[in-house]
């Protein structure tokens, strides 16, 4: 007894260093990491907690190595098959519940929308978006999201739209006129750069009043600008990747000008606005007569009110920068979303020529010659289903997001605080559950009722895209002109099932640029070159 108690006393009293052999600098260290190791596994117990299965998550990676290799899309089935309808994975240390439920859905987008109000797509988690893009509406939270819907749904209403078409039947003119071009003087087209320009004119012409041609003037700012809006370098990527990991070093990487989007294009549009803006403000009577025909998303912005006045009689005007944040969101998102469906969609034609043919006669029986407008393209049922059914299979934004404001129990299943339930569009769009023959493209099931929020490309519920019916309508208006005038037809490389890209994560992109054979239409044949 008395040796132990000897031992004991000493043991404290040696240095540590003496007594491992080991600086103390390593055992501190050695602590250090642990405790973040442990931190690390404990993010991780989130979904398992809960009792969310999924695939085995990477400690700080989670699940991201996956998704760098195979992208979002293609593992959804497979883990659907896997895990049921339910199941969860880790971007990060960020938990992601993905659901192929409708029903649980449904609560998750309307009956419960005030748990699930804020979206959640890429840009918000990683949170590196350069001011004042945080005041757009799609990153907007809570009662600031509310505020700013209220401001901005009259600015989509049929008759607002009604005065956007003629900036719309200009474009799409122009469209058209290029793609004669291109069926006399090329024997292959990669049609993404015309629908490109298309998706930009309509872009200028409807968010500024601005009426360009980007296909012919590709130095036009407006143009160079918002097709750098994304940056895209091995260290800008990589950064952001890294802020995911360790969102703690977020603010560090801000500093050293990492963000979402390219902060000289946020200040070009920013300047933009702020310049046209002055000059309406000076010369009202000018702009009002501009205005009588045509109607741009600038000025509905400048003119809309906030009337939900809570008992107060009080009406709030947008800020400058909050309408430039607006502005340069349409940019952002408009531009790609548009110029990617569209060319879906003619790689669709192309590869049913029969449904080209049924869609051409449908235009010619309903609406004729005549200048398209947003009353009578309402007209053109087939048309309708044709772009519905395009964006089932191919949805440009093959995910909807929403953030869980505070822990609740849907069909038996728990859902956390803090974790994003995810529906994944494209696999819900492709299940044979919820439509027969999914993989096929059939326009004709559109006659019949489908549930529908089994249709996702817009989302669903009070966050459904608010500018839904001006995308709809600028597709619309642009295949009528293009068609009219010429076809797409395949080329022996043209691939017989559409493959993704993997990396083209948080959207929907062909592996490889879509290349089509443009056709003059037998009646366009002996008409003049177009110069």
């Amino acid at each position: 007894m008395r040796v132990v108690g000897v031992m004991t006393d000493l043991v404290p009293s040696m240095d540590i260093q003496q007594w491992s052999g080991i600086h103390p600098a390593v055992w501190y260290g050695a602590g250090v990491c642990l405790l973040i190791y442990l931190y690390g596994k404990w993010r991780l117990r989130v979904l398992p907690n809960a009792g969310i299965a999924g695939p085995p998550p990477t400690i700080f990676l989670g699940n991201l190595k996956q998704m760098a290799t195979l992208g979002i899309v293609d593992p959804c089935r497979r883990h659907r098959k896997t895990f049921g309808k339910v199941y969860g994975q880790f971007l990060g240390s960020h938990p992601f519940i993905f659901v192929h439920d409708l029903d649980i859905l449904k609560e998750v987008f309307v009956k419960n929308f005030a748990n699930f109000k804020n979206r959640m797509a890429m840009f918000q988690i990683l949170n590196m978006n350069p001011y004042p893009i945080d005041m757009g509406l799609i990153f907007a939270r809570d009662e600031a999201w509310y505020r700013l819907r209220n401001i901005m749904t009259p600015s989509f209403t049929g008759a607002k739209l009604k005065h956007m078409c003629g900036h719309i039947n200009t474009a799409a003119e122009s469209l058209a006129r290029n793609l004669v071009e291109a069926a006399e003087h090329t024997d292959a087209t990669y049609v993404k750069e015309y629908f490109m320009a298309f998706a930009l004119d309509t872009i200028a012409a409807t968010a500024f009043g601005i009426q360009i041609d980007s296909q012919k003037d590709l130095s036009h700012p407006l143009a160079v600008n918002a097709k750098n809006v994304f940056p895209s370098s091995f260290f800008n990527d990589n950064c952001l990747l890294l802020s995911v990991i360790f969102p703690s070093l977020k603010p560090l990487l801000k500093l050293c000008g990492v963000y979402t989007f390219t902060s000289s294009v946020v200040n070009f549009y920013r300047e933009t606005a702020e310049r046209i803006v002055v000059q309406r403000r000076r010369r009202p009577e000018e702009h009002a007569l501009l205005l009588q025909k045509k109607v741009d998303f600038l000025q509905l912005l400048l003119d809309a009110e906030d009337r939900t006045t809570n008992g107060k009689a009080q009406a709030k005007r947008l800020s400058s920068d909050e309408i430039c944040a607006q502005v340069c969101v349409i940019f952002g998102g408009g531009f790609e979303t548009i110029s990617t469906s569209l060319q879906f969609m003619s790689y669709v034609l192309a590869t049913h020529p029969i449904v080209q043919r049924k869609l051409v006669e449908a235009i010619h029986s309903e609406i004729g010659e005549e200048e398209p407008t947003y009353d009578n393209i309402q007209r053109i049922e087939y048309l309708e289903h044709f772009i519905r059914e395009t964006l089932r299979l191919y949805p440009s934004v093959p995910l909807a997001a929403r953030e869980t404001a505070s822990t609740v129990e849907i069909k038996g299943y728990t859902f956390p605080r803090g974790s994003v339930v995810v529906a994944p569009t494209l696999e819900i769009h492709r299940d044979p559950e919820y439509f027969d023959d999914p993989d096929s493209f059939d326009p004709d099931r559109w006659k019949e009722t489908i549930n529908p929020i089994s249709w996702l490309p817009f989302g669903y519920g009070p966050r459904q895209c608010i500018a839904m019916r001006l995308a709809m309508v600028e597709m619309k208006i642009g295949l009528i002109h293009v068609l009219r005038r010429v076809e797409f037809v395949r080329l022996p490389d043209t691939p017989q099932v559409m493959e993704f890209d993997p990396k083209a994560h948080g959207r929907l992109a062909p592996r490889k640029a879509i290349r089509l054979k443009i056709e003059l239409r037998q009646h366009q044949q002996t008409t003049p070159s177009i110069s």
